[in-house]
C-alpha cells in the first residue's frame, strides 16, 4: 500500500457537482479532496475483502449471541426494544448493505474500528464520484470497486418470488445534502433493479390509523421503506410505536440497530478474543495490564454534533478503549506494481466495496 501525492484535476470541483456531488466542503471545511490518493497491490485488496467478509460473519454471530442471552442491556437498549429487534431478526428481514470502518497499514491485518450498518453515508462519492475520478486521472488502473452492481443484484434479489413487492419509498431527514444524496442514489440503483421508487422527507410520512399503515403525501400505503434515519431515533419518536403495527419492510431492518452499536465491540472481543481483525474493547477502562491509551466512543450509531436531533435519553458517550498499542506505527512499505487506485476523502478515508454486505473504509497514517 502507497499513498501517492498527485495533482487535483484542474476542474475537479465542476466535474463532481456534474455528477450530483455538491457536498464536498461541509461546515467551511474541505470533505473531499484530489491531492493524495492510495495504491495497492491485488494481494492487499484481497486481504481487505476477506477481512470485510470475515468480520461481517463475526458480527452476525455477535447479532445471534445478544439475542440468545437477552443481551440488549450493555448495548444501552430497552428490553422491549430488544424484543422488537428480536422479531426482526428472526423474520429474517434482508438488510441491503454496510460499510466497516478499518485501520490497515498494507502489513498488519485490517483492524475493525465499527461497523456502520444502519445509515451508512459515503455510498455515492466511493460507487460514482470514485470511480468518474480514476477513468479520468487513471484510466488504464484498476479499481476494486462493484458497489453499483453488487447494490443493483441486491435490489434485484429481493423481488424474486415477491409479487406487487415493486414499490419501494426511500426517505431521510432533510435538508441533509449527504443523506439526500445517498438515499436519491440507493433509490436509483433500486429502479434499475426493476422497482418503482418514491422519495419523501422523513418528516412527511403519516400515519393512517383506519389502515394501521404508514403512508404518503398522496395517500400511498408505504409497504417497504428505506430509511436513512437511526433506528435508535425512531424508536424514541412517536413514529416508532407504529413500526410493528404497520406491517412495513424496513430497509435497514431493526436487527441492525445491533451492528451499528458500539456496544457490539466489546461483546466480539469477549465471543473472539485475540482475533487478527479485532481491537481489544471493553465496557469500562481496560484490564490490568492493558495499553493506558484508549478511545471513548459514543455507543449509538451515529455520534451528536451540532446538527443532530437532541433527544431526550441519548445514550451517552461511554469509553470503549481500544489500546493504540494495538495499531501499527511502521511506515508503509511501497508494494512495488500496484493495480489499485483509489482518491482520498474528507478526512482522508476512502471506501472500498466488500462483497454485497457493502464496504470497508479506511484511513491514512
Amino acid at each position: 500500500m502507497e499513498r501517492l501525492k498527485i495533482e487535483p484535476r484542474p476542474n475537479w470541483t465542476k466535474e463532481v457537482e456534474t455528477l450530483g456531488f455538491d457536498f464536498y466542503t461541509m461546515d467551511g471545511v474541505p470533505y473531499w479532496g484530489e491531492d493524495a490518493c492510495y495504491r495497492f497491490t491485488a494481494a492487499e485488496v484481497d486481504i481487505i475483502e476477506e477481512a470485510a467478509n470475515k468480520l461481517h460473519k463475526l458480527c452476525v454471530y455477535a447479532v445471534q449471541r445478544i439475542v440468545d442471552m437477552r443481551l440488549f442491556p450493555l448495548l444501552g437498549i430497552d428490553p422491549e426494544i430488544g424484543r422488537l429487534i428480536t422479531e426482526s431478526w428472526e423474520r429474517r428481514e434482508p438488510a441491503v448493505y454496510g460499510r466497516f470502518d478499518l485501520i490497515y497499514d498494507g502489513t498488519a491485518p485490517p483492524k475493525l474500528l465499527e461497523y456502520n450498518a444502519d445509515t451508512p453515508t459515503s455510498l455515492f462519492e466511493a460507487s460514482i464520484v470514485q470511480w468518474n475520478w480514476r477513468e479520468q486521472r487513471f484510466p488504464k488502473a484498476d479499481q476494486f470497486n462493484s458497489i453499483h452492481d453488487s447494490l443493483v443484484a441486491r435490489w434485484r434479489s429481493f423481488l424474486v418470488g415477491r409479487r406487487n413487492a415493486d414499490r419501494l419509498h426511500v426517505t431521510c431527514a432533510t435538508p441533509m445534502p449527504e443523506d439526500e444524496t445517498t438515499v436519491q442514489y440507493i433509490g436509483a440503483t433500486a429502479q434499475e433493479a426493476g422497482y418503482r421508487v418514491k422519495f419523501l422527507p422523513i418528516q412527511e410520512v403519516g400515519w393512517d390509523e383506519g389502515l394501521k399503515r404508514f403512508v404518503d403525501l398522496d395517500g400511498e400505503p408505504i409497504q417497504t421503506l428505506f430509511k436513512l434515519y437511526p433506528w435508535e431515533w425512531i424508536v424514541r419518536e412517536d413514529f416508532g410505536a407504529n413500526v410493528k403495527p404497520s406491517g412495513a419492510l424496513f430497509l435497514e431492518p431493526m436487527w441492525k440497530m445491533l451492528l451499528s452499536n458500539k456496544g457490539l465491540l466489546p461483546i466480539l472481543w469477549e465471543m473472539f478474543p485475540e482475533h487478527e481483525n479485532l481491537l481489544p474493547a471493553y465496557r469500562e477502562p481496560g484490564p490490568s495490564g492493558t495499553a493506558q491509551s484508549y478511545a471513548s466512543r459514543y455507543w449509538g450509531a451515529r455520534e451528536p454534533t451540532s446538527g443532530s436531533p437532541k433527544r431526550a435519553g441519548q445514550s451517552p458517550i461511554l469509553p470503549v478503549p481500544m489500546p493504540t498499542a494495538a495499531l501499527s506505527t511502521r511506515p508503509l512499505p511501497n508494494p512495488g506494481t500496484s493495480t489499485v487506485t483509489t482518491p482520498i476523502s474528507g478526512h482522508g478515508w476512502f471506501t472500498i466495496a466488500a462483497a454485497e454486505w457493502g464496504s470497508g473504509r479506511i484511513g491514512p497514517w
